[in-house]
């Protein structure tokens, strides 16, 4: 048998290294951190993104099919932030052609080439330990986000675009950053009723 490959680690963020990483972050850098954590896109859904795509009436972002990894178009609603940062980059573009790149650059310099190295350098600004950490940690810290808030999985996995839930649930959720005392806790205290008086025949 062939030796396996070893499974590289990979963790979601905090919200406190959320919190760390955002504020050593440059305002253009953290827009795009922004756009990653609230979409859940991937990396080349974000770099093939293009103004057409975006539905600033009906608060969409469509990722359409020849753009996905499944090849499988979907819809994601915006957050407000995601919504003001796009709002104020089409402000920015002027009269951009509707297939023109919404983000064509990440402080200057090629999107697609320069933005593993820009969060490789925002992550050691924030002194967040990197063992795990890559731009793609940022979808998987948006769906561990949206399951421990209570989102279903169901929904999670379509915002994702994934084709099966298994895929959802095993790789793209951390339970490293799941509350389980709180989900216990919903439980809350069982009802103990008084229990009924037994006859019993005396011998």
């Amino acid at each position: 048998m062939l030796p396996s490959k070893p499974v590289k680690e990979q963790r979601a963020l905090s919200d406190e290294e959320i919190g760390e990483l955002l504020k050593a972050s440059s305002e253009e850098s953290r827009e795009v951190w922004v756009l990653f954590l609230h979409t859940g896109m991937r990396k080349r859904e974000l770099a093939l993104l293009q103004w057409k795509d975006v539905d600033l009436v009906a608060d969409e972002i469509h990722v359409r099919p020849e753009v996905a990894k499944s090849k499988r178009g979907r819809r994601i609603p915006m957050s407000a932030d995601v919504k003001a940062i796009l709002q104020k980059r089409l402000v920015a573009a002027g009269d951009a052609q509707s297939d023109a790149p919404v983000l064509p650059t990440i402080e200057k310099r090629g999107f697609y080439e320069y933005v593993l190295r820009t969060f490789d350098r925002d992550l050691e600004a924030a002194n967040i330990d990197k063992v795990g950490v890559h731009v793609h940690a940022l979808r998987r810290t948006f769906a561990t986000r949206l399951i421990r808030a209570g989102v279903d999985p169901k929904s999670v996995q379509t915002l994702l675009g994934h084709s099966t839930l298994d895929l959802t649930l095993k790789l793209y959720t951390d339970a490293r950053g799941m509350d389980l005392k709180g989900a216990v806790s919903k439980l809350g205290v069982l009802e103990v009723k008084e229990a009924r008086p037994e006859f019993r025949v005396v011998a």
